[in-house]
This record gives structure tokens, sequence and C-alpha cells, in this order.
């Protein structure tokens, strides 16, 4: 595996980030704007990603190794959910914090960097794998993770609007189209994949924007974000790979499972706190802190299970 493949992306996240943090401290862009780019990335560019991820590629594998990921996936995120209760109270986390530590325990940046790092390691029918898995990933995001955001208004219940939201709708359905044989249209796989393309970009601007409102060393030396990092992309992954290694004979589908656990912070954790009012200082901070230490983490967990 060509490691610079992993750094180019990294860092390519990270400038991104820089846009933002730059346009906020020049009053170029603010709250409003965050707010809006925020409801554009969850109601509009991201099921376009969603639908070109699963309904656009051109590797086939047999439905019952698709059910058979797809039912591992729902094991991993449930278990990631149960586990999740207990970070948080390990990190004493007050209302606010609780949604956001339980979200980043359990959700990670599974696409923009998980697929490029699996497919240059393992190829293009692992990257197939990775995409009918992050099918279960986005099914929790957007009920489970949508539920952690949004759960400290005590007063107002989680209605079913809110569980049947674009996200979770658009992978339902792509879910139900893929196992009936169809397939994109050119022109709509295009459109999708023209402006599903824009979700990564935005969402690192947002968090740059949101970062700019706090002083640089508050970010730096949060030293409970250094923990939680290293718990969730290296110990987490670890401890799931020893566990699993003895259950799952094909060793491609369980480096897939792996891998994808030891991602970094999801981008679009910034997205939803920002949505629902959340932590989202909270959020900002380690989405873009586990972004720079997974430079260094992933080499070394890929080394580990490889």
């Amino acid at each position: 595996m060509d490691i610079n493949i992993v750094i180019n992306k990294l860092i390519m996240l990270l400038f991104l980030t820089l846009l933002g943090y730059i346009g906020r401290k020049k009053n170029i862009l603010n709250d409003i704007y965050n707010k809006g780019f925020s409801v554009l990335i969850l109601n509009f560019t991201l099921p376009c990603m969603i639908i070109t991820s699963m309904l656009s590629t051109g590797a086939q594998i047999g439905k019952f190794q698709i059910v058979q990921i797809l039912l591992l996936g729902f094991c991993m995120y449930g278990s990631l959910t149960l586990i999740a209760k207990f970070v948080s109270k390990a990190f004493k986390a007050d209302d606010l914090e609780d949604g956001v530590y339980r979200f980043c325990t359990v959700f990670n940046n599974n696409i923009f960097i998980g697929f490029p790092i699996i497919q240059s390691m393992l190829g293009d029918e692992a990257l197939f794998y990775a995409a009918v898995l992050s099918i279960a990933n986005t099914l929790f995001m957007f009920s489970v993770g949508t539920y952690f955001m949004s759960k400290h208004k005590k007063a107002e219940k989680i209605s079913i609007k809110k569980i049947l939201n674009p996200g979770i709708v658009t992978s339902v359905i792509c879910t139900i189209l893929y196992f009936s044989g169809f397939t994109l249209p050119n022109m709509l796989k295009d459109v999708c994949e023209q402006v599903g393309n824009i979700t990564v970009p935005l969402s690192m601007i947002v968090i740059g924007v949101s970062l700019a409102d706090i002083p640089v060393k508050d970010v730096v030396k949060d030293i409970k974000i250094y923990i939680f990092s290293i718990l969730r992309m290296i110990i987490i992954p670890v401890l799931f790979f020893f566990i699993l290694s003895p259950i799952i004979s094909d060793k491609m589908i369980l480096h897939v499972i792996i891998i994808t656990m030891a991602m970094p912070g999801a981008t679009l954790c910034v997205s939803m706190a920002t949505e629902y009012d959340s932590d989202i200082m909270l959020a900002s901070k380690y989405v873009f802190m586990s972004t720079v230490l997974s430079i260094a983490t992933i080499p070394l967990v890929i080394k580990i299970i490889v």
C-alpha cells in the first residue's frame, strides 16, 4: 500500500479546513452561512453522494455476501452504539457533549478517507464491500446519530419526520434499487456525482468556520481530545480485530471492517451538531485533531492487522 495516498488525502482535508478558518477570520463567512451550508449538506449533497456510492459502482458481488456484510455492519454499529454510552460517561460529558462523544464513537470518515485507502490496499472488490458496509453506517447515522445530536432538547420529541430524513430515506431506497438490479442512467449519475462531490469540501469548510471561534491553544492543548482520538482510532479498532478474527474467515471482509473503524472523525459530525444545536466546538475540535492524528494512527492500525 502506498502510504502517500493516505497522507495526501488527509493534507487535502486540512487545507479545506484552513479555507473555512480564513473565511471566518476575514468575515467572508459567518455563522449564518455555516448553518445554511449544514442544511445544504444534509438535505442535498449527502443524499447525492449516497446515491453515487451505492448505484454507480461497476463491481458485482453475490447477494449472500451483501447480506453478510450488511449484518456484520449492523452488528458493528450496534456494538459501537452500546460502547458509546460508557465512553461518554468515562469522559464525564454534559448534556451537549454527550451527543457528540456518542456520535464520534460510532461514526467516522469511512467514505472520503476510508474508500481510497481500502481501494489502494485491497482493490475494487474490497471497495465495493466498503460501500455496502456504508449502507449500515448511513442507516445508523441518520437514525441513532440524529438521536444522539438532538436528545439534549429534552422538551422536543424525536419525530418520525426527523428519523425519516433525506439521508436515511435515500439509503433505504438505494438498497432496494440495488437488489432489484437498477442502475443509474448516465445523465443522472453525472448529476448526482457532481452534487455529491461538494459534500466533503463543504463539510471541511464548515469545520474551519467553527474552529475560527476557538482559540488555537484550546484545540491543541485539549488533552481529552487526544485521549479520545487514541481510544477511538487505535484501541477500539484493534480490540475489534482480535474479537472478530476467529469469527470472520474472509480476511478481506475483516480488513475492510477494521480499516473502516480506524478512520478519523466524520466530517458530517460538525454539520449535524450545527443543525441540532449540539456542542459544535467539541465536534469541530475532534474532527480536526483526529484528522491530523490519523496521519500516524491509520498506518499503525494497518501495520497491526495486515
